[in-house]
């Protein structure tokens, strides 16, 4: 006779792991660098028919230095490769500028180079420099004397 807290796994009537299973697992297609880029991805894909998730702000209490890994995109095993090809598809890497009209400009603003520091600026930043080596130097010398 079995305890009232022990479960006995055989007699439940879901297989083990089946071919359904593994086919509705889910797998990653793509990464996003930000929640923003892999909310894009899902809607994007969700609009060529495939059922795709991501989940952010799974690092959301990481202190920022801690946030350096992407937002994984992932799909349903079976649509994995069809969906892989989609993406690939409406990629737009290639842009080729020298045909894309980008209008007048708006403003009647001179195109200038950007202009050398004046020298008043140039005095001001030396002294600011050498003030704080010398309030540097003084403070050691207070420490050892």
């Amino acid at each position: 006779m079995s305890r009232p807290h022990e479960t006995d796994l055989r007699s439940h009537d879901q297989p083990p792991f089946t071919h359904e299973r593994e086919a509705d697992r889910l797998v990653t297609i793509a990464s996003a660098a930000s929640e923003v880029e892999a909310n894009l991805l899902v809607t994007q894909l969700t609009e060529g028919g495939f059922e795709a998730v991501c989940f952010p702000g799974g690092h959301a209490a990481l202190p920022l230095g801690a946030r350096r890994f992407r937002i994984p995109v992932q799909v349903r095993a079976r649509d994995e490769e069809g969906a892989r090809i989609y993406l690939k598809e409406m990629a737009v890497d290639d842009i080729d500028w020298d045909s894309v009209d980008v209008g007048e400009r708006e403003d009647d603003l001179p195109l200038g180079e950007p202009g050398r520091m004046p020298v008043p600026a140039i005095i001001a930043a030396t002294v600011a420099g050498l003030l704080l080596l010398m309030g540097f130097i003084g403070a050691l010398l207070l420490m050892f004397f």
